[in-house]
Parts: C-alpha cells; structure tokens; sequence
C-alpha cells in the first residue's frame, strides 16, 4: 500500500459501558488517509465511520474504504507467533541463503539454512545445532546456535518480508487498518468513529473550608490507543453512543452524524487537554466548583447508634448530575477521612458524613398506646375507629465545654402516622423531615415527637363473640343507641353460646352412650343363653333397651338446641338497627 496520510487524535468521548467516540482531525491532500486499529475494534468503527470535509462546511465525504489484516498474517514467508525467538526465526529460514556470524570469530559464513539439530532437551538454544549447506563444496556446516551471534538472509524478497513482519508489530497484536480514497486536492478533514475503550470512574475531592466546600473531581481513564495523545478534548458521557448502522459495509455513508454531538447526554469535559503517552492511564480533571455548605451533627435513629455523625451539607449546585464515586474529605489542611459521594442530580442535596461524634450521646425511648376513636353500626356491620399512637422521645447529652446544634432526622415515609403535638420540623428535603436541637455545653436537651395513624376495624356483628361485645360495651363515650344495639347482640349471643355449650355436653354424653351400647353388644354376643350366663346376658339386654331410650332423648335435645340457635342467628340482622348512633366518641 503506497504512503497514506495519519490523522491526529483531537477528541474522544468515553461512554459508560466500554465505548469511545474517537475524533481525528487535521489537512490532507487527497490519496490515502489511514486509520489504524485493534482488529476486535474494526466491525464497531466500520458501523459508525463519519468522514466529514471541513474545507466545504463540514460535508460528508462518500470515500471508498479498504480494510487491511495484520500484515503478520498475510500469507509473508517470515510471520512469528508472540513471543518467538532465535529457533523460530531460524526455523522461519530454513532452505534460504544465509550469512551468519559466530561470538568470538571475524569469519562470515554463507549457506543455506538447512533446519536445526536439537540436543536431549528439544527446543532449547543451548545444545541446538545450525546446519548450514555451502552450496559451492556441497559440504554440511554444522554450527552451534548458542553462538550465533549474528544471522541476515542474502535473499531480497526475505528481508522484506522481515522488515515489513517487524513493521506490523509496532502495532498491537491483531491489529487492522482502514484506508479511505479522499478526492485529489487539499482539505481539512475530521473523521470519528466508535471503538472498545474502558469503562470510565470517578474519583472526589472535597475540601471544607468555613461556609463552602470545594468539590474536586477527577476521571480515571485507562488509556488504551495504540498512540501517543497530544492536547486531546475529553469528553465523558453517562449514557450511550449514537445508534450505529447496519452491518459492516466498504462504503462510508452518513450512518452517523452525530459525531460527538451528544447534546444534553454529556455529563463531562475536562477541564484541559489530555496529553498521553501510548498504554498509560491518567485521571482528567472534570470538576471544581465551590458549594455553599452547611456543617451538622446529623442523628438518625434508624442509621446512627447512641452518637450523631459530623458532616456537610450543600446544594449540588455544579450545573451536572454527580456520578457516584469513592471522594476524600479535608477539612481545611486536615484529613477527615474516606467516604461514597452519591449520584446527585442539579439543585440536589448533597450529604457527605464523615465521622461519628463521641461526644454527643443520644438515647431514643419509642411508647406505644392504642386509642378508641369512634364505634358506629351499619349494615349488620360493627365498624371500629381508632389511632395507634406512637411516641419518640430523644434525650441528648452534650459532654462538652461548648454548646451545640443536633440535627434530629426522619425519614418522612419512615413515620407510622401524622405528626401531632409535636414542634414543627425545621426543614423538609429529600424526603426526609429535620429538627434542630440547641444542646447546652455539659447539659441535656429533649425533642419528642409523637405520631398518630388511623386504624378503622370492620366486625360481622352475628359473627362476634358476647366476650368480646362485653369488651366494646367498655368503650367509653358510646350513644346509647349503640349501646342499646350492641347489649341486645349480646344477649342473643349469650343465648346462642349457651345453647352451643348445652349441645356440647350433651354430644359428650351421647358418645359416651354409644360407647356404652358397643361394649354391651360385644358382650351379649359372648355370652351364654341360659345358666348363670344366660342371667347376666339378660340384664345387659335390659341396660341396652334403656340406652336406647336416653340416646333418643338426647337426640332430640341436640335438635332442639340447633334449631333454636338457628332462629336466633336468622333473627339478629332484623333485631339491629341499620345504623346506631353517628361519631360516638372522638379524641381530643
């Protein structure tokens, strides 16, 4: 392939998830314009390949397109598998003339390569010998090839194939070029394609100085182009590249035009030029900005044990969306520690902790009670109001010399009920509701705060036990129509348990009858008819006959008890009022 043209490195933009839009720019004058690749990167950049004319407005460019292997796998006499060494390329020789020098003599000697003796230990220079064929005695040389020190092939079209192995291995293994025919004349190009890169991270700096921090941010990037970057624009985006074309073709079209016109997707440019040497990685700079920010001894009762956490609060104000990552604290030219800054949008806030505070203790005492709200009846159905009542009381003890501020936080979806007889929160953001605790120096301050949710229970009246109706008629504050409703329920019940409680000791004698008659059944059978056998025989007959009669009886008891039970379970929906009573009882 005659000279090509190279162009620059001028831009790239790394996306999250392992690619990278790569921009060359820079004056051609026709020919050939070269791009060089990993061969794992040739089907993505092929798909998304944008030529752009920048000499014409930035018009697209319809070059024709030719796509270069490895030139180390191109079928050349010499091609070496990594790692290879003197026996592979002596081997690669072998029927070629040859000139080789020896350690310690002045004496070149020529022939042709006729392959290598190998010593017990096969493939190992030590103990290898060379054999060489001088073609003008027709005689065998055999040299040792740990003292070669010197061997070049006489023949012309060897030594290019060397030179142009040797040249292909500059670039990585595998590796792969696309040459585009430009039109003839002089012009400024740009050409941009996607290839496989790293996925980019973010690492942080926060240094808190009095009122404000100043926010750090650097992106690691392990270089991976198979050339040096000199002065390249750094983008970084959250999202993903541009769709790519259809199946890889030998034609450049307008399949891409975005370039690297991402629009609202870039999350970041580096704040300078990346300059790069060749398999290096960096960290670019992509932020620093000064925030606002607020100090505060933070206390959760749902994260934090006993103690509150010193931290730092501020509003995102940067402009961008912050990526997650790993940040180091400073306060002033003090270390403070590590800690994981959050993805945080535009105009969020921003909540870096750093350290527990011993000398704040806090204990948390948590009260439950339940309170009656409202009884009413409708529809046969007893409905039941009330509130379950939650209580937090903070006791916080301050062991030192100076006053402080506590900011007590809860999480407004962690709260079981509506706030009440509670101080108002001093913020709400985020979700979360926070109160400000002034803690005299050596001395306690309280906060309580007390919770109430509604709680509305639905009973079936005919299906509620006179136990628990006893328990209701203790509700206070009831309507004496609902009180009226709920005694006369009771009653019925009463009525109906009874009879169920009649019914079971009556079941229980039944059995007992039963039990009775199969025992004298079995035992008339094994007796005799007549003779002192015959005699017991007969009274048992009499003590079945009896049985007979009681077992009757009982019977009809159960019935009457079943039936009676019934009437007043079919009866109670037209002896209960369709309502009773409007709000009985209401808290204060």
């Amino acid at each position: 392939m005659p000279d090509a043209f190279h162009l620059p490195i001028r831009r790239i933009t790394f996306y999250r998830h392992g690619l990278a839009m790569v921009e060359r720019e820079g004056r051609v004058d026709g020919g050939l314009l070269a791009i060089d690749l990993r061969a794992e990167d040739i089907d993505d950049a092929l798909k998304s390949l944008v030529v752009r004319d920048r000499t014409h407005g930035g018009a697209l460019v319809c070059a024709g397109c030719e796509v270069t292997a490895d030139a180390r796998d191109n079928g050349h006499s010499i091609a070496l598998s990594a790692g290879a060494g003197m026996l592979d390329l002596i081997d690669r020789l072998t029927g070629w003339q040859v000139r080789v020098e020896l350690v310690g003599s002045d004496e070149a000697i020529e022939g042709r390569v006729a392959g290598l003796q190998y010593a017990k230990e096969r493939r190992r220079l030590r103990g290898a010998t060379l054999m060489l064929h001088d073609g003008d005695s027709g005689a065998m040389r055999l040299l040792p090839a740990e003292l070669v020190s010197k061997i070049g092939a006489l023949d012309q079209r060897i030594d290019e194939d060397l030179r142009a192995f040797l040249d292909a291995g500059r670039r990585a293994e595998g590796s792969a070029r696309i040459a585009l025919r430009l039109p003839a004349g002089e012009r400024e190009m740009r050409v941009s394609y996607l290839v496989k890169a790293s996925a980019w991270r973010v690492s942080y700096r926060v240094i808190a100085q009095d009122d404000s921090l100043l926010l750090q941010g650097w992106a690691q990037i392990d270089e991976r182009f198979d050339e040096d970057l000199d002065g390249v624009a750094i983008a970084l985006v959250a999202g993903g590249p541009p769709p790519l074309a259809g199946d890889t073709g030998a034609v450049v079209g307008p399949a891409n035009q975005g370039g690297a016109e991402h629009g609202d997707d870039i999350a970041w440019e580096a704040l300078e030029p990346l300059t790069l040497r060749r398999g290096s990685g960096a960290l670019v700079p992509i932020l620093s900005a000064r925030l606002d920010c607020r100090r505060e001894l933070l206390f959760d009762a749902d994260e934090h044990v006993h103690h509150p956490v010193a931290s730092w609060r501020c509003t995102n104000s940067t402009g961008k969306m912050l990526e997650p990552g790993p940040a180091t604290l400073f306060d002033g030219d003090r270390y403070r520690g590590e800690a994981t800054l959050p993805m945080t949008r535009r105009e969020r806030c921003l909540y870096l902790p750093y350290a527990v505070e011993p000398g704040i203790e806090i204990d948390v005492e948590r009260d439950f009670a339940s309170e009656a709200h409202e009884l009413t009846i409708a529809g046969g159905t007893l409905i039941q109001q009330s509130a379950e009542i939650r209580s937090y009381r903070y006791r916080i003890a301050n062991r030192g010399k100076e006053p402080r501020v506590v900011t007590v936080e809860c999480s407004a979806g962690a709260l079981p009920g509506e706030l009440f007889d509670s101080p108002a929160p001093a913020s709400r953001a985020n979700g979360a509701l926070r109160w400000e605790v002034n803690c005299p120096a050596e001395g306690v301050a309280t906060l309580e705060l007390r919770t109430r949710k509604p709680i509305e229970r639905r009973h079936v009246l005919a299906e509620l036990q006179s136990q628990r109706l006893g328990a209701l008629l203790e509700t206070p504050g009831l309507t004496p129509a609902t009180r009226r409703a709920l005694e006369l329920l009771r009653s019925e019940l009463a009525r109906i348990e009874e009879n169920e409680q009649q019914g079971a000791a009556l079941e229980a004698q039944r059995r007992r009858v039963v039990a009775r008659q199969e025992h004298l059944r079995r035992n008339i059978v094994a007796l005799a008819a007549t003779g002192d056998e015959g005699e017991v025989r007969l009274r048992m007959v009499r003590e079945l006959q009896a049985t007979e009669g009681a077992l009757s009886g009982i019977e009809q008891l159960l019935g009457e008890l079943a039936a009676d039970s019934e009437v007043r379970r079919k009866a109670l929906p037209s002896k209960l009022p369709g309502t009773a009573g409007q709000a009985e009882h209401s808290l204060p």
